[in-house]
């Protein structure tokens, strides 16, 4: 097994290990939550015998080893338990959340990635001239605003003073896939501001390197045109080694847009962890995060695994 491969397992293992270590955190920490559960679910004038037998019959009194062990086996199994809110498995409403944040990522990356590129080979190649400035200058101002002000002024001015797209990211189940990606319009082109800006800045820097390079230069000697070598030589040798960071931009979208979201009201992932914590719904909580935090170690992984056969000096180092 060669240095590459060895270092996928390696990582790999390191992976399950933290994923591990995170379930335990987030068992922890959600058992000591403030608030009574029995009583968040009965409401306030329930009286206590009642409130105390509700937790009994959901097992919060019980020790916390045995309530880990039992949900962490029932986990791994495919069952992450039911709902206190909705007396329902907790399964189906994570995989839809989880199903429409991904969605949501995928459109934004399919917006940024492209912008992006286009945008760090121009700003690269025009280092010196106002043209690279102005590039650099705009990517930095687009990873310095917030989100959610982003979404603010799209939602006025797009939603709300020209109409051109719906305010509200939530379609109904019927719905088209073309209706459902017009209404992620908004929200998808305020999650790929920042990140337009970010991935630009990565490649930028990269692609200045390499037009720097001599083996550019020494293309240029043998008589290839500007746009053979961009495609061949500098836009590959820049795109590949920031693979890794566009992955990990991708699972932390999927599990962190709570803000976006809750402001355009898309039923995500971030948006279901945070009105299961309002509402004490533990087992809708812990399930929420633990996904959210497997999808972010399996889109590490998946980076990784792209740059080991995409670059040959990771094969054969």
């Amino acid at each position: 097994m060669n240095g590459g491969a060895a270092t996928l397992l390696r990582r790999g293992g390191l992976s399950l290990l933290s994923l591990f270590l995170l379930s335990i955190i987030i068992f922890v920490v959600v058992q000591v939550l403030p608030g009574d559960v029995g009583r968040r679910i009965l409401g306030p004038l329930a009286d206590q015998r009642s409130v105390d037998k509700l937790n009994e019959l959901l097992g919060v009194n019980r020790p916390l080893l045995v309530r880990y062990l039992e949900w962490a086996g029932d986990f791994v199994r495919g069952n992450f338990g039911t709902s206190y809110v909705y007396r329902a498995p907790v399964a189906p409403f994570v995989g839809r959340a989880l199903g429409n944040s991904a969605l949501l990522a995928l459109f934004a990356i399919v917006i940024a990635l492209p912008s992006s590129v286009v945008l760090s080979l121009v700003a690269a190649r025009n280092e010196k001239k106002w043209l690279g400035g102005m590039i650099g200058n705009a990517s930095v101002i687009a990873t310095a605003i917030p989100e959610f002000v982003v979404g603010v002024v799209l939602l006025i001015v797009f939603g709300v003073m020209l109409g051109v797209f719906p305010t509200s990211a939530q379609v109904s189940d019927g719905s088209s896939l073309l209706e459902r990606l017009r209404a992620l319009v908004l929200p998808a082109v305020t999650v790929s501001t920042v990140l337009t800006g970010y991935l630009t800045r990565m490649i930028r820097a990269r692609a200045s390197e390499i037009f720097l390079s001599d083996h550019v230069r020494y293309a240029r000697t043998l008589g290839f045109s500007e746009r053979s070598i961009v495609l061949r030589n500098v836009l590959r040798n820049s795109i590949v080694p920031t693979i890794p960071v566009i992955a990990t931009q991708v699972g932390y979208l999927v599990g962190s847009l709570t803000v976006v979201e809750l402001l355009f009201n898309y039923d995500g992932i971030g948006l279901l962890i945070l009105k299961a914590s309002q509402k004490l719904d533990l087992p809708m909580l812990m399930a929420g995060v633990l996904v959210s935090g497997i999808v972010f170690m399996a889109s590490i992984l998946i980076g990784d695994a792209l740059v080991y056969f995409l670059d040959p000096r990771r094969r054969f180092k």
